[in-house]
Formats: C-alpha cells, structure tokens, sequence
C-alpha cells in the first residue's frame, strides 16, 4: 500500500488538522497543569479573534466568507505562547496583528515572517510582555521530570514527519549543538547559552521554525536553512536573549 494513500490513517488528516490536533493535546495538558481558568480562557479569545479577523480580511479581499484552519493555529499559537492570564486584549491584539501580517506581509504567496512570532515580538516591544511559551512545559512533570521534552519530541516528529520537514529539524539540532559547544569554549564568560535542548527550545523548531510558507521548498535548502538558523539562534542568545527565540525564527 502507498503510505501517502489516504487509506493510511497518518494520512488521513492534513497537516493543519494534524497541527491542530497536536495543540490541542498541549492545551489540553496546560489545562490540567496550570488550571484550565489560567489556560482555556486566553486560547479561546486568541482562537475566535484570529478566526474572526481572518474571516473579515478574506472577505475584503474576496467578497467571500471562508474558515481556514491556519487561523485557528495562529490563535493556538498564541494562546500557548503568551503569558498565562494574560489580560484579555492582549491575544486579540496579537491575533490581529498576526492575521494581517499574514494577508500584508508576504511575498508570492509566502510569508515574509512567521505571523505567529511577528505578532509577539510587535506585543513584546509595545506592551513589555515577554511570552512564557508555556505551552512547551505544559505536561505535568511531578512524577517524570522529562515529560514536556519527550512529549514535545514525539509529537514534534510526527508533525515533522506529516510535514516532510525533518530534513530541517535535525541539521538544526546538530549545528545547535555544535555551535553552542565552540561558544563555550571561546566565550568562556560570556552570555548563558543553551547547553542543552529544553522543550520550549524544541518547540519552537518542530513547531514554528518549520512552518510551511515560511520555510524553503526544496530539500537541500532546508538543510541549510536548518544550519544557519541554529546559527542565529545562538547569536541571539549572546546578543539580545530577552528576544530570541522569537526574533530569531
């Protein structure tokens, strides 16, 4: 059988289902986690807000009123992205400006930034918000420390794998690495580096650094992209860490 036939059940789903599906199981978990009063209330604003103003900028554009999956992720996004109860315009604020990034922003169909992380790097400047990315650590971890990083791994690779953008995520992790260790070893006492993988670095890559319309097309590309981007990554964590990973991808 074709394992890209829809009979195949991992086929079943596009990828925008896959990705919302997968967002919702990290919303799911910071629910339990935090509390669902901390959690629930600012992903459902972010998601209606993102709908809602993406719906009226296609119908401007179109004189046609059309629900995309891509909006619903962007509120998701958000709502994992920002700090836990935030006040309630800031995830309509940052759904705005991701949507109109998205339809403004762009080049031959493509996104010039991810509008997600555009969006929160424009609220981090205005507002001094700093996002908490607690949608990485949602998974409770009282009883097995390493939860949030396999559960961000396991489900980072099927979302990669759906996505055909694994050939980005591992040269990213390795040149991370590599780079990370020379950093250390000729900047002894500068700034702190990861020395690690923590989870919300993780996913930020298997989640957001891969975005399609952001990302290059062809094979070979992304593996470069992957290098030079794990590259970035660390100049930013020397240089400005109070806003990487945003400005970073």
């Amino acid at each position: 059988m074709d394992p890209h036939s829809s009979r195949n059940p991992f086929y079943k789903l596009d990828i925008y289902s896959w990705m919302i599906v997968v967002l919702a199981i990290f919303s799911a978990a910071g629910a339990y986690t935090f509390g669902w009063e901390q959690t629930i209330p600012q992903i459902l604003i972010a998601v209606v807000a993102a709908n809602a103003f993406d719906i009226l900028a296609k119908y401007f554009k179109t004189k046609q009123f059309r629900f995309t999956k891509t909006a619903t992720i962007t509120g998701l996004f958000i709502g994992q992205l920002l700090p836990l109860s935030s006040v309630f315009y800031l995830p309509i604020i940052a759904a705005v400006i991701a949507i109109a990034s998205k339809h403004l922003i762009n080049l031959k169909g493509r996104h010039v930034f991810n509008p997600t992380l555009f969006s929160l790097l424009i609220v981090l400047i205005i507002f001094s918000v700093q996002p908490s990315w607690w949608g990485s650590f949602a998974f409770p971890t009282e009883q097995f420390f390493a939860l949030n990083i396999i559960a961000v791994i396991i489900l980072g690779i099927i979302i990669t794998v759906r996505q055909k953008r694994h050939e980005l995520v591992w040269p990213f992790i390795g040149a991370f690495l590599l780079f990370n260790f020379i950093a250390r070893i000729f900047i002894p006492g500068g700034p702190q580096t990861y020395f690690g993988l923590d989870s919300t670095l993780l996913y930020a890559v298997f989640f957001m650094l891969v975005e399609p319309k952001t990302s290059p097309v062809f094979k070979r590309a992304r593996l470069v992209y992957g290098i030079i981007a794990a590259a970035i990554f660390i100049a930013f964590n020397f240089l400005a860490p109070e806003y990487s990973p945003l400005a970073a991808i």
